[in-house]
């Protein structure tokens, strides 16, 4: 069993280029020299493909969850390595490799990679008390686990940065890695369920008015199909408020991107009238 990510989703500090280009879709700047700042290097190669990097961390107990909406990001491992995080889906991790194929990796793989410089502080003292407690091999692992973690709850890890669309670039492009076009998806198909049900339910009902005739059965049908219908309804409603939500905040954004534009704009009129004078 793994213990630690793979080789193969591991790249270089020279490689940086190439991998920051497969995330954000778009040519890279050179590679950061040796004494360069990372971050500012990082800010630099994502504003090429109208993006923002965003420095991630979180504490040791948030790991996880923290990487299941990161995506996408560039991470950065404690032996000096990078990975790109494509996406995150039912506990796996999509992460690119140096062949630039995903590869997919156990999310807890990923995490427990990220959090081990952290853990290892208390890895002899949980190694001593376990010895003492003498457990089986398989308990003992888990409870290992489980110790280290409480014991580093606290301890904050940096993860790399988030990749995100700037406010002033393809509004479609933030929909998408917002995940609007999903909720979207849900709300038009949870309306179409509910107004099928809906109508059905209302049919057997009147089917049973006119007929003169109440069968047990087709009322349990037309209780179960209400009861879906109110369901649909809840999915709706949620879907439709995430989705309202996350356009209100995109929509935001993009109008104070363009205030501060106009706000600049003027000051540069201004400049370029003395420019003229002299």
């Amino acid at each position: 069993m793994l213990k630690t990510c793979p080789s193969e989703i591991r790249w270089q500090r020279a490689e940086l280029p190439l991998l920051v280009e497969a995330l954000s879709g778009s040519p890279c700047a050179e590679a950061p020299g040796p004494d360069q700042d990372l971050s500012e290097w990082v800010a630099v190669a994502c504003g090429h493909s109208r993006m923002e990097a965003e420095p991630s961390r979180a504490a040791v107990k948030h790991v996880g969850a923290a990487l299941e909406h990161a995506a996408p990001a560039l991470l950065v491992f404690s032996d000096g390595s990078f990975a790109g995080l494509l996406r995150v889906r039912r506990g796996k991790a999509y992460l690119i490799d140096t062949g630039m194929r995903r590869l997919p990796v156990p999310l807890t793989l990923l995490r427990d990679t990220l959090c081990a410089p952290a853990e290892d502080r208390f890895a002899a003292e949980t190694d001593a008390l376990l010895a003492e407690c003498r457990t089986t091999r398989p308990s003992r692992e888990r409870t290992r686990r489980a110790l280290l973690r409480e014991r580093a709850s606290a301890i904050p890890v940096f993860l790399g940065w988030q990749m995100r669309s700037s406010p002033g670039s393809s509004f479609a492009r933030q929909a998408v890695e917002t995940g609007v076009r999903g909720k979207l998806t849900v709300y038009a198909a949870a309306y179409a369920a509910e107004f099928a049900l809906s109508l059905g339910a209302w049919w057997i009902l009147a089917e049973a008015a006119l007929s003169g005739r109440v069968d047990a059965a087709w009322m349990l049908a037309w209780v179960a199909m209400m009861a879906c219908a109110l369901l649909c309804r809840f999915a709706k409603a949620s879907a439709g408020e995430a989705a309202g939500v996350t356009l209100g905040g995109l929509l935001k954004q993009r109008l104070r991107a363009e205030l501060g534009l106009c706000q600049q704009q003027p000051e540069t009129d201004v400049f370029s009238r003395q420019n003229l004078l002299r």
